[in-house]
C-alpha cells in the first residue's frame, strides 16, 4: 500500500506541468485514498517529495543527451520524465528542410542502368548473344543494329544475321539485361556464367573455372528432370 501511494504521487509531480494542475492532481489523490479508507497520517508519511539535492538537480550537469523526435505536448513530458536522472533530451523536427526541398530523382530504367550483362534473342532459332558493356543497354544496342545494318563480320550477331539470308532474324525488342555490375572482372565472370547456361550462343567468352562449370552441369541437370 505504501508503494501505491509513493508511486502515484511521485508520477504526478512528474508529469504535472504547472503548480496548478499539481495540486488539483495531489487534491483528487487524497480524495481516492480517503475513499479506500488510507489513514490520513499514513497517506502523509508516504507521499513522495522531492529533497533538496534533487532539487538543485536539475542545474546539474547532464550525464547523457537523448534526441527525439519533437511531439507537441508529448516531447515536453518525456523531457520532464527524464529531468530527475540528468538525461538532456534533444528534439529534432519529424520532416527537415532537406527532405521538403530536396528533388528526388527518379529511378533509373533497366536499360538505362551501366554495366550490363544483356541477352539478345534470335526469332528464327534458339540461338542467345550474351554480352557486357560497362555503358547501358540502350547504347549498345543502338551499336549492335548498326553494326548489323553494316553487315559487320566481327561482330557475333551481325554475322548471325547474314547466315539466316538477312531476315529478320534478331528479336531487338526481348533484348534484356540479366545482371549489373560496374567491375569489369565481375561483369566478364558474369558474361561466361550466363554464357554457359545457355544452349546455343552466339558469343564466344572466357573459360570459366572448374568450380563453376561443375554447377552449371548440376544446375542443366536439375532442369531437365
Amino acid at each position: 500500500m505504501a508503494t501505491t501511494i509513493r508511486t502515484l504521487t511521485r508520477r504526478v509531480q512528474l508529469v504535472c506541468d504547472s503548480p496548478e494542475s499539481l495540486t488539483d492532481e495531489i487534491k483528487y489523490l487524497d480524495n481516492v485514498f480517503n475513499k479506500n479508507n488510507y489513514n490520513r497520517d499514513f497517506i502523509r508519511h508516504n507521499t513522495y517529495r522531492n529533497s533538496e539535492p534533487n532539487a538543485t538537480n536539475t542545474n546539474a550537469t547532464p550525464v547523457t543527451t537523448a534526441t527525439k523526435p519533437y511531439i507537441k505536448g508529448t516531447s515536453e513530458t518525456i523531457a520532464r520524465i527524464l529531468q530527475p536522472y540528468n538525461i538532456r533530451v534533444a528534439h529534432r523536427p519529424i520532416t527537415t528542410l532537406r527532405q521538403l526541398l530536396t528533388n528526388v530523382k527518379d529511378k533509373d530504367e533497366p536499360s538505362d542502368r551501366p554495366g550490363a550483362v544483356y541477352k539478345i534473342k534470335c526469332c528464327d532459332c534458339q540461338a542467345t548473344y550474351i554480352g557486357e558493356t560497362g555503358r547501358n543497354l540502350n547504347v549498345r544496342l543502338t551499336e549492335h543494329k548498326r553494326e548489323t545494318r553494316n553487315g559487320d563480320i566481327n561482330n557475333h550477331i551481325a554475322e548471325h544475321h547474314l547466315k539466316t539470308n538477312n531476315s529478320l532474324s534478331i528479336d531487338w525488342d526481348s533484348a534484356e539485361c540479366v545482371t549489373y555490375s560496374t567491375d569489369y572482372y565481375q561483369r566478364i565472370t558474369l558474361e561466361s556464367w550466363f554464357t554457359n547456361l545457355e544452349q546455343t550462343t552466339l558469343n564466344r567468352c572466357q573459360q570459366l573455372p572448374a568450380t563453376y562449370k561443375r554447377l552449371i552441369a548440376d544446375n542443366n541437370k536439375t532442369d531437365t528432370q
